[in-house]
């Protein structure tokens, strides 16, 4: 810890994956050394964005004086996402895209607590909003989603269940039919068959 101490850093985080006697236990939480202060207001930002990327339990912001943040000068948090123990958990965490998604949700976060814009490397025109079709026969309902959000961009997967780049990298995704792509910031309107989708829809609507 000799190097957390002497390095002048604006923020120590630390990247944990939680395990526990009870198999059934879940969700995502952030430490901090001490309630109050830098450290538990970027560990509320990061939890905030932990917790819509992933959809699990938050079980919030907790006191615990470990000693990775104890031995810091700086403000310091240390993030616990999922649980190895829980098998359900455990088998998202082999995803490289929900990987990729809990990473994208830590530097949001951060730069939420720094006050500065998250951008995308090389990507230049970062679309605010993104309606996503499952196949064509969706479109009847993206269209009205769309319009509902400003008329925003509506978007197809690809054949192969791909999603495009610039989609993926949209400051919002909802997804019309389907299943999750596990992108930061999405919105879920799907189900089990075309009626529960356009139930989704119809509540999304309101």
């Amino acid at each position: 810890m000799e190097i957390a101490e002497n390095v002048r850093a604006n923020l120590f985080v630390s990247v944990h994956i939680n395990s526990a006697v009870n198999i059934s236990a879940t969700g995502v939480e952030v430490l901090v050394c001490s309630a109050g202060g830098k450290a538990s207001q970027c560990a509320s930002l990061v939890l905030q964005q932990l917790v819509s990327s992933t959809g699990w339990i938050n079980r919030g912001v907790k006191i615990q004086n470990v000693l990775v943040l104890q031995e810091t000068s700086m403000p310091a948090i240390l993030t616990e996402s999922g649980f190895l123990s829980n098998y359900s958990d455990s088998s998202k965490l082999k995803d490289a895209a929900f990987i990729q998604a809990l990473a994208v949700s830590h530097a949001k976060g951060i730069c939420s607590y720094f006050g500065i814009p998250y951008t995308v490397k090389g990507v230049t025109n970062v679309l605010d909003t993104v309606v996503l079709l499952n196949t064509k026969e969706d479109y009847w309902a993206g269209a009205d989603v769309a319009i509902k959000n400003d008329n925003c961009l509506i978007s197809l997967r690809n054949p192969d269940g791909s999603i495009q780049e610039d989609v993926m990298s949209a400051r919002k995704l909802i997804i019309v039919g389907g299943k999750t792509v596990n992108h930061p910031n999405e919105v879920l309107l799907s189900g089990k068959t075309k009626y529960d989708t356009a139930a989704a829809v119809a509540k999304h609507l309101g």
